[in-house]
């Protein structure tokens, strides 16, 4: 894999649970807590604060939006299940 690659594929954060956005959302209603202390309090950075609340606030809901695509499939489903039946088949196997 190349290097950019690699480090694309570990810089892409999970989305934080439904359950924590509306935590957070209860906790700055409710407590009136900062940006700054939420992030502290729930152990996420003041920028997720940020998004959370942005999104409830324009939305009326915290569910995370759609996957906005990436990269198109290079090979069909079809072909996928082929290389993993050859690989499965010879996993020892080099190119």
């Amino acid at each position: 894999m190349r290097e950019s690659a690699h480090v694309l594929l570990q810089s892409m954060p999970t989305p934080i649970s439904v359950d924590l956005r509306i935590r957070i959302v209860e906790a700055r209603v409710q407590d009136g807590q900062t940006y700054e202390q939420l992030a502290e309090r729930f152990h996420v950075g003041r920028a997720t604060v940020d998004r959370v609340l942005r999104l409830q606030r324009e939305t009326g809901s915290v569910e995370p939006k759609p996957h906005g695509g990436g990269v198109e499939r290079r090979i069909t489903a079809r072909e996928q299940d082929l290389i993993v039946e050859l690989v499965r088949a010879r996993p020892d196997a080099t190119l």
